[in-house]
């Protein structure tokens, strides 16, 4: 009779954490979002167009990336993009002058 509630139980547990699973590796794949995207949108907040605009040192934590750009013209941002938990939304990139601290109401150009 408890046979059938432990198992029960256990079935239910492996659901829950093959559902949590799934939805935190969906979370990083959103993190590590694509380098087209990432560019287009990066150029797009400073106003340049997307070929002009290479992105480096990126670094994902799982929650948003961290990355430098540089432009054709020679000038350098510190930029980060964070993403919801699940990944539905992303934020605008918020970039500064390499070097600076990231301001989000600044001017970039």
């Amino acid at each position: 009779m408890l046979k059938k509630p432990v198992q029960t139980a256990a079935i239910l547990s492996i659901s829950l954490l093959t559902g949590c699973s799934s939805s935190l590796m969906q979370a990083q794949g959103s993190a590590n979002q694509d380098d087209a995207d990432l560019v287009a949108v990066t150029a797009f907040s400073l106003g340049l167009p997307a070929n002009e605009v290479t992105i480096t040192n990126r670094q994902n934590d799982g929650v948003g990336v961290n990355y430098w750009v540089k432009t054709k013209e020679g000038r350098e941002y510190t930029c980060m993009r964070s993403v919801t938990m699940f990944g539905a939304v992303k934020s605008s990139p918020i970039c500064g002058k390499k070097g600076e601290p990231l301001n989000p109401f600044a001017s970039h150009l």
